[in-house]
């Protein structure tokens, strides 16, 4: 789960022992035209009347992660335009700042490898984890998940196909 923590996790399904497995870290920013002819720093520039925002869905890691800092920030979601427009991934959200529709957009830098238009301006850094029940770690299959996740060639291929950051991949912790 992206964006969350794995307490946080914990704290949705409290009393269950659970096991966390690190996946990857990657970074999380804003989608901009090459150059950044807005000049977009941050969050409160999402407030500007010059400003369209390309948003995801309600439950997706960078709804979550948008919400949050809003909250934190407190800024208003009313006072961003195209916060009610609502898209499904990472690749439509860059799209639509590379077709015109948005200024700007949330999420993973994979995407903006497809849009030569686009740049990356990262604000974050988020980790990707597998969280399971503990009592099926010791079960054949989540032992062949947490052997292949923690092997050198999964970690190897995973940084080179995407560029992740596998350093604490396949690390085991219980919460």
């Amino acid at each position: 789960c992206a964006s969350a923590s794995p307490e946080d996790i914990h704290s949705l399904i409290p009393g269950i022992p659970l096991t966390v497995i690190s996946l990857c870290q990657y970074p999380v920013g804003f989608y901009v035209k090459k150059e950044n002819p807005k000049n977009i720093r941050g969050f409160s520039d999402l407030t500007r009347a010059d400003i369209i925002f390309a948003n995801r869905e309600k439950g997706s890691s960078r709804r979550v992660l948008l919400d949050r800092t809003l909250k934190s920030s407190g800024i208003s979601l009313e006072s961003i335009s195209g916060y009610r427009n609502e898209l499904v991934s990472d690749y439509s959200t860059a799209a639509a700042v590379a077709g015109g529709q948005a200024d700007v957009a949330l999420g993973e830098s994979y995407a903006v490898r497809s849009f030569p238009e686009l740049t990356l301006l990262p604000l974050t850094q988020e980790t990707l984890y597998l969280i399971m029940h503990s009592k099926n770690l010791d079960t054949p299959g989540f032992q062949a998940v947490t052997e292949t996740i923690s092997s050198e060639n999964f970690r190897r291929t995973l940084a080179l196909q995407t560029g992740y950051d596998t350093t604490h991949t396949g690390e085991i912790f219980s919460i």
